[in-house]
């Protein structure tokens, strides 16, 4: 919320955010969401973190009105490894995600349809590997997805041509 600038875009062109929190054992310190293989606190203890967002979703829905073809996620490391997992689990219900410094971490993932992608990784990342692996300033032994491989993934699943255009 302090970094995005979120909320003076969305008053500048009318639509809502939402900056919820996941979990953690030391109340509002090292919140983790189950990205299904990281991390730490929400794997660890199964938190259903997409059914908390999809209640959080219907309680929007029900106080405002939400243009249901138009709800996208993003999120910044482990919250970016969430956004891959809500595109994953989700599909019924976010447009698109773009992940920030995190990679598709989750290896049951089966859309039940398209879900746009834009991903921002930068190649010298000391926690998540652009190449895959966990990096040397990684908090968690996870053998984090490349970020090609994530990319393909989702060229893929949503039959997009495997060769970037450009204009």
């Amino acid at each position: 919320m302090r970094t995005s600038g979120f909320n003076t875009l969305a008053d500048e062109k009318d639509f809502i955010v939402a900056y919820p929190n996941g979990t953690g054992r030391f109340g509002d310190k090292l919140l983790t969401w189950n990205g299904g293989t990281c991390c730490a606190y929400a794997v660890d203890h199964q938190i259903d973190d997409v059914g908390f967002i999809r209640a959080l979703i219907t309680e929007l829905e029900s106080k405002y009105k939400i243009d249901p073809k138009r709800i996208y996620a993003t999120g910044l490391s482990n919250g970016a490894i969430f956004s891959f997992r809500l595109a994953c689990d989700a599909s019924d219900i976010f447009a698109a995600i773009a992940p920030v410094s995190g990679t598709l971490n989750y290896a049951q993932c089966n859309p039940s349809q398209p879900v746009s992608v834009i991903e921002f990784h930068g190649t010298e990342d000391t926690h998540i590997k652009y190449d895959g692996g966990a990096g040397p300033d990684s908090l968690v032994d996870v053998p984090f997805a490349s970020v090609k491989d994530s990319v393909s993934f989702w060229l893929n699943v949503d039959q997009c041509q495997q060769t970037p255009q450009t204009a």
